[in-house]
């Protein structure tokens, strides 16, 4: 089922299209159990790879445009501001995570890939 990216760096929208993104790394250990051959594991590591760059490339550019987002608001005591600045912070923490996550999945793909195909 292909998803579209989301058009902003909406919490919501984003967990939900990374959650949904990463469906094929579930399904890489069974794709690579059904090839036939090992000549097929280029093809089957290239589409997990291109997912996981589109994924971090889209987790950086919304970090990038979160901190920016922080860096640039005006300092001020006001709740609202304080508010605000708390939620773009809490925000940013989850990129990153979410960044550190796509890491991890990633070393484990290619731990997989090397003991299936190399």
């Amino acid at each position: 089922m292909p998803v579209n990216p989301p058009k902003s760096c909406d919490y919501v929208d984003f967990k939900d299209y990374l959650v949904i993104s990463r469906k094929h790394n579930d399904n890489f250990i069974y794709e690579l159990n059904k090839m036939k051959s090992t000549s097929e594991c280029d093809k089957v590591w290239e589409t997990l790879e291109s997912k996981s760059l589109f994924r971090i490339s889209l987790i950086n550019n919304c970090i990038d445009e979160t901190q920016n987002k922080i860096d640039t608001q005006q300092t001020n005591t006001d709740s609202i501001y304080l508010e605000n600045q708390r939620k773009l912070k809490n925000k940013l923490n989850f990129l990153i995570m979410e960044r550190d996550v796509e890491s991890i999945l990633t070393d484990n793909a290619k731990k997989v890939f090397h003991k299936f195909c190399k």
